[in-house]
Formats: C-alpha cells, sequence, structure tokens
C-alpha cells in the first residue's frame, strides 16, 4: 500500500511540509509522475501561471490591471461576492502552480539525479 511507505504519514502533515510530502510520495510510487519528462512539467506549470493570470485580470481596479492598461473601470463589473470567488480561484491557481512547480522540481532531480 502507497500510503504506509510515507513516513511521516501526509495527514498528520499541513502547509508546505503536507504538499512536499505528497509530491515526494508521487515521485516515489506513482509510475505516471515518474515518466513525466521535466519539459512536460514544465507546460503544466505555465498554463496554471496562464491560469492565474487570467483570474488576476478579473479583479476590479489596480489588483488586476496589466501595466499597459489605461482604463482599469472596464474590470470593475461585479459587486464583492464576484470578487471573493475571484480571489478563491486566484488562491487555487496559487495552490496549482506550486505543487505543479515542486513536481517540476522532483522531475528535473529525478532526470538529472540531482539531490
Amino acid at each position: 500500500m502507497v500510503s504506509s511507505q510515507i513516513k511521516p504519514d501526509h495527514r498528520t502533515l499541513h502547509g508546505h511540509d503536507r504538499l512536499s510530502n505528497v509530491v515526494k510520495c508521487l515521485s516515489e510510487s506513482c509510475p505516471w509522475t515518474q515518466s513525466i519528462p521535466p519539459k512536460t512539467m514544465m507546460k503544466y506549470l505555465q498554463s496554471e501561471v496562464l491560469e492565474f493570470e487570467s483570474e488576476l485580470d478579473l479583479l476590479p481596479g489596480d489588483a488586476g490591471a496589466c501595466a499597459d492598461d489605461t482604463d482599469s473601470s472596464s474590470t470593475t463589473t461585479g459587486g464583492i461576492g464576484s470578487r471573493h470567488t475571484n480571489l478563491d480561484a486566484m488562491v487555487s491557481e496559487l495552490g496549482d502552480i506550486l505543487f505543479d512547480a515542486l513536481m517540476l522540481e522532483s522531475s528535473v532531480r529525478r532526470k538529472y539525479g540531482l539531490r
């Protein structure tokens, strides 16, 4: 059983420690994860960054405005509820970025024999 190979049990960990342990478990015991080359993992990471950028652009006002935007008033549609939805989506995308970055690190370490 895969979970018995994880020390400590990832369910008792929190935050970064938990995520790092899950990535370690996947990297060590999941054949599909082990088969992912760094360039493929990089594409997944880039995709998540683009999704985050899309969520950031939905925020009203300067919070989501790109440097070349001159009129941020066009992005102020929706009320507080939509803002919270966008913020929740942004947090979710940031989690995906962090996960994919750690998976990329693992893929690079595996491919090039780094410790």
